[in-house]
């Protein structure tokens, strides 16, 4: 006869023989599971070497590097991938990444702004130029390194990099190519706020008898980073003079070369104060393009910023979003996530209907603006939400997004003047003097 205590130590006994049963059965599974990932991620690995050593095989202009570059970025998940196989079979052998495709993964790297793999590229590019004596190579990897170090405020790394170069003693490297590293070190060098040096180094570029003339654009931009804009004025007005008479550019080049340059002037001229100077300059680029966005949205956004011409302005806003909503349709090479409103012309559409006291209307669009993770957190964008916020009486929101804005990157003298009307603004709304 079994004592009812003994049948509950059989009971308890048989509960855990089928728990441990069920626990192996389930490590079982996780095991099968985790063993199923790893060959899966072992067959993507694999995968992704191939494409790479395919890319490898690929000796290519100018043209695949840059058409290989925008085919990856269309997804940008399977670019991070095989970004990072790539990056860890150039650590252990910087051989086993040909030039052009180091240089294509250092391009799609920098376009996603994964600089620090892209920059691993560019110098495995770098050196593969040098080990060869290839000019043509080592200016391309210049190009992309030199631009990241200048986007993030890294000069002294970018001036270290440009005076290498400028260093080395190849008797096949053309004269053009030093002229290109050395705009990149007069730019820098401005930015630093060297601006006597990089001017003195600019007039002596533009000393050459024959195509000097051309630096006349890299000096205007000098000028007007440095704030000298009226000086800025003339130097783009002589360089303008001189395309218009140079006859061994094609027509249709020196027309564009000449549209670039009005454009600049039309915002060194709303530095300068000269509203209708700039009005000008862009009411003749619509003429020759009246359905470029860039030039609907500048000028409807002069117009709204000075209080003139509302109902105009934001006609031409609304064109600018849909001419460039009909250019990123008809563009094959934007991924989905690229497809969007460009925040600059939904913050100028929010700002003219601030304007004309439309502020709900107002708040949605730059609410939407500030949204970009990229452009949207610019200082301006950021202030005019902050004005809608403030007329609609959200002074506690206002005072947030100004503060947010303060601490957005500023180094264009527009941006750091707008910086001092913020901090008065935020002085103003909690009632300090």
């Amino acid at each position: 006869m079994i004592k009812a205590g003994n049948g509950d130590v059989y009971m308890r006994s048989v509960l855990l023989n089928r728990l441990v049963l069920a626990l192996a059965a389930v490590a079982l599974v996780c095991f099968s599971a985790r063993a199923a990932d790893d060959k899966s991620a072992a067959d993507d690995k694999k995968s992704l070497e191939k494409e790479i050593q395919e890319m490898n095989q690929k000796t290519g202009d100018d043209d695949w590097v840059q058409s290989k570059a925008i085919e990856l970025l269309k997804n940008k998940d399977h670019l991070k991938k095989l970004i990072a196989v790539a990056d860890d079979m150039g650590k252990l052998d910087a051989g086993s990444l040909k030039f052009n495709t180091a240089l294509t993964l250092g391009l799609a790297a920098t376009e996603i702004k994964e600089h620090k793999v892209a920059l691993r590229f560019l110098q495995i590019c770098d050196k593969q130029a040098r080990k060869n004596e290839r000019p043509d190579w080592l200016l391309q990897a210049f190009k992309v390194q030199w631009a990241i170090y200048f986007d993030e405020k890294r000069y002294e790394d970018a001036i270290k990099l440009c005076q290498d170069i400028l260093d080395l003693k190849w008797d096949n490297m053309p004269e053009r190519s030093k002229s290109q590293v050395r705009e990149s070190l007069i730019k820098t060098m401005t930015r630093q706020g060297k601006v006597t040096e990089a001017l003195k180094m600019t007039d002596e570029l533009i000393k050459d008898e024959d195509l000097g003339w051309a630096f006349l654009e890299l000096k205007g931009w000098v000028l007007n980073a440095a704030g000298r804009y009226e000086e800025a004025v003339k130097v783009y007005q002589d360089y303008i003079d001189h395309i218009e008479k140079e006859d061994r550019i094609k027509p249709e080049d020196q027309q564009r070369y000449i549209d670039q340059t009005r454009y600049v002037l039309s915002n060194v001229y709303i530095e300068l104060g000269n509203v209708d100077k700039a009005v000008e300059m862009l009411k003749g680029l619509l003429e020759r393009k009246p359905d470029n966005p860039t030039f609907n949205n500048d000028l409807g956004f002069v117009w709204a910023d000075h209080d003139m011409h509302l109902d105009e302005a934001e006609k031409l806003i609304r064109k600018a979003l849909d001419e460039d909503r009909k250019q990123r349709k008809a563009d094959k090479d934007l991924s989905p996530e690229d497809d969007h409103d460009n925040a600059a012309y939904v913050d100028s559409l929010g700002w003219v209907l601030y304007k004309k006291k439309q502020y709900a209307e107002a708040k949605k669009y730059l609410l939407e603006a500030a949204k970009d993770k990229v452009e949207g957190q610019h200082i301006e964008i950021l202030d005019h939400l902050a004005d809608v916020q403030m007329a609609m009486g959200d002074k506690a929101d206002a005072v947030a997004t100004w503060k947010k804005a303060l601490d957005s990157e500023t180094s264009s003298q527009r941006d750091l003047k707008r910086r001092g009307e913020i901090i008065k603004k935020i002085k103003a709304a909690e009632g300090k003097k």
